[in-house]
């Protein structure tokens, strides 16, 4: 029954990675835990690079002449909200197309993502994307800038599209157009770790290990107990289910059904207390109705320390009870998650224990959705947190411990 959700809502949650390693820093609170780093590259490094049968690009031979996008210093900010990068370079023109920044950022929670700012000369704008193993990151408040005539570049990306991380080690690259020559010689690159970009790229296109900066921790380290609401109440549009017929299997054809009440979302509390998060949902309708065969709420937890999948089965169609399951992963977690119905309020309420959430969460953050199969063998499901239903997983804000 689990790999028949995971089909149904694969787009609408992402996939969970493991748990952030929560005794890293346990010997290091003596040691100096820098929240800026500042490093300068050498001048004349740039490499030119060729296309690859896979659409990227080999390194070919030096390039000591150019300039355009030689990195020449870098200087990374971890700060209380965002990650901050701003990149100097020998000289910077405007061109066609370029990376100007192409940033892989390692954390403590074992995700690497990579940001690059692109930027595209014909309509004059910078554009930031995110992305990581299991696809792009939707981040619409990360953000830009190129100053052409100051050569330097800057970009900034909310701690909390990162996972919010304690500290990230950071390899930067650039990357130029030579659109006068593109087809034989298509990019210039240049690393700003090392002397020479070929440093993780062999010129056989062999990928070796890249090199990172040293750590840069969130300043200040994000243990924001105390500093928040410990009570969050959600509100969801009324009338905001989407249906999907018994020969669709792609969300992309389901249909606005806004007179659906079985399944439609009106709200989501969340309270954190000392021992446990309570999680209580308020539905339109919900009865004991045998036209409906399986009522299923799935929730992502995101606390500071990392993410969690909660899957309940409300009504399996076979009036057997059972308990929500809680997951790191693929790995199911040992852990007693009560439920209960209020079929007269039309409520589910959740109490999870704090314990199951990793070392003393600090906050925890909840995206939530309902999938309903009928018996006729058309679905419909609402996201908890927006008007209908789209591919993005959209978090409620932070809920503080008391």
């Amino acid at each position: 029954m689990r790999l028949l959700l995971l089909v149904l809502v694969s787009l609408l949650f992402a996939a969970c990675g493991q748990v952030g390693d929560q005794g890293d820093d346990a010997g290091r609170e003596r040691d100096p835990r820098p929240e800026t780093l500042e490093w300068t590259d050498g001048k004349g490094d740039m490499w030119a690079a060729k296309f690859a049968a896979d659409s990227s690009f080999i390194p070919s031979e030096p390039r000591p002449a150019s300039t355009n996008g030689d990195i020449r210093h870098v200087a990374v900010a971890h700060r209380r909200e965002s990650l901050e990068i701003k990149v100097q370079y020998l000289d910077l023109d405007g061109v066609r197309v370029m990376t100007p920044i192409r940033a892989f950022v390692d954390t403590n929670m074992g995700i690497e993502s990579e940001i690059s700012v692109d930027w595209d000369g014909p309509a004059r704008k910078t554009f930031v994307n995110i992305v990581i193993d299991s696809g792009h990151i939707q981040c619409s408040a990360a953000s830009a800038t190129v100053d052409f005539d100051g050569n330097h570049a800057t970009v900034r990306v909310p701690r909390s599209c990162l996972g919010l991380p304690r500290w990230v080690r950071v390899s930067l690259e650039s990357e130029v157009a030579q659109s006068k020559n593109y087809q034989a010689e298509p990019v210039h690159k240049d690393s700003a770790m090392d002397a020479g970009f070929p440093a993780n790229i062999r010129q056989d296109g062999t990928l070796i290990e890249r090199a990172l900066s040293e750590r840069v921790y969130a300043d200040p380290p994000s243990s924001p107990s105390g500093r928040g609401s410990t009570t969050v109440l959600l509100p969801d549009p009324r009338g905001d289910v989407v249906r999907i017929g018994p020969e669709a299997d792609d969300f992309a054809e389901g249909t606005a059904a806004p007179q659906q009440k079985d399944g439609d979302i009106l709200s989501t509390k969340v309270e954190h207390t000392a021992t446990q998060l309570r999680v209580r949902v308020e539905f339109a309708h919900i009865v004991r109705d045998p036209k409906v065969r399986t009522y299923r709420l799935a929730a992502d937890v995101k606390t500071n320390a990392g993410k969690w999948v909660i899957e309940d089965e409300m009504r399996d169609g076979s009036g057997a009870r059972s308990r929500p399951v809680l997951y790191v992963g693929e790995a199911r977690v040992p852990c007693n998650v009560d439920r209960s119905i209020d079929y007269a309020n039309r409520t589910s309420t959740w109490s999870i224990p704090r314990t199951c959430l990793g070392d003393d969460p600090a906050w925890v953050q909840l995206s939530l959705a309902l999938v309903t199969w009928q018996a006729s063998g058309a679905a419909t499901i609402d996201d908890g947190h927006m008007k209908g239903y789209d591919d993005s997983t959209v978090f409620s804000r932070r809920v503080f411990k008391p």
